[in-house]
């Protein structure tokens, strides 16, 4: 009786274990995620940020000078274009 049951209990493991793997398989398969708009644009800006060279931060301050001084000037046209070439027009 007894070495029923564990013959029994056994084959019962050996079964969900072979089951699981497919049962994992199908549940990935139905897996799905769905990014809002913001989420994906939020996504892209942090890329783009990673991708900044660094030692940014005396650029920054040289800038912020110019801005506090009165000396920085903005060349229109150019700025124009590169909005237009980076598709923020």
């Amino acid at each position: 009786m007894y070495q029923r049951q564990v013959l029994h209990a056994a084959q019962t493991e050996a079964s969900q274990r072979r089951d699981a793997p497919g049962a994992a398989r199908a549940a990935r398969r139905s897996d799905q995620v769905s990014l809002s708009t913001e989420a994906r644009d939020l996504q892209r800006l942090m890329r783009q940020v990673a991708e900044l060279p660094e030692g940014g931060e005396e650029r920054i301050a040289f800038l912020r000078q110019q801005v506090e001084s009165g000396d920085y000037r903005v060349d229109a046209a150019e700025l124009a274009q590169r909005m237009a070439a980076e598709g923020l027009l």
